[in-house]
């Protein structure tokens, strides 16, 4: 009996809280959402380069007009 309790509370011991899961879930949620936004940021930094230099293209156009 002594040893089946032993057991038993070892592995109680080694589930995670509920507060422990949503903490792990939140980093996790967390870690996805820094990952999307970096994306995002390197996306609109590429489409603003080339606006950038489409900018210059037009004003060399309009210079030379």
């Amino acid at each position: 009996m002594y040893l089946f309790q032993n057991q038993l509370t070892h592995q109680q011991s080694q589930v995670p809280t509920p507060s422990q899961v949503k903490r792990e879930m939140d980093e996790n949620n967390k870690d996805a959402l820094i990952a999307s936004l970096k994306r995002r940021i390197k996306k609109l930094e590429e489409e603003n380069k080339g606006l950038r230099e489409q900018l210059k293209i037009n004003y060399a156009d309009i210079f030379m007009s």
